[in-house]
């Protein structure tokens, strides 16, 4: 995720390659505090909100969701819509 306040960018992930996905973030150059492997669904919008929270997610930015059907992402987004990660408009 790449957001509008600072630039920043973040990877959240969960699943069998997690673990994975984030030690390439972090080889590719991702801030090691910005990468995080989750346990499941309501972990990453814990994590969203923790982001929000501390600024580094804010209206305007970009957040996207990525994963299979099997993944079942849209947990994350039934989290977000529930007012778990509260947006001040369409766009996070």
């Amino acid at each position: 995720m790449t957001g509008s306040s600072g630039g920043r960018a973040s990877a959240v992930a969960i699943g069998a390659y997690a673990g994975e996905m984030v030690a390439a973030a972090r080889t590719a150059g991702m801030n090691k505090k910005n990468c995080r492997a989750c346990a499941d669904h309501a972990e990453i919008v814990e994590q969203l909100r923790a982001l929000q929270k501390s600024g580094e997610l804010a209206a305007g930015d970009w957040l996207l969701v990525k994963g299979s059907r099997g993944m079942k992402m849209e947990t994350v987004i039934a989290g977000l819509k529930a007012g778990q990660l509260v947006a001040t408009s369409g766009v996070f």
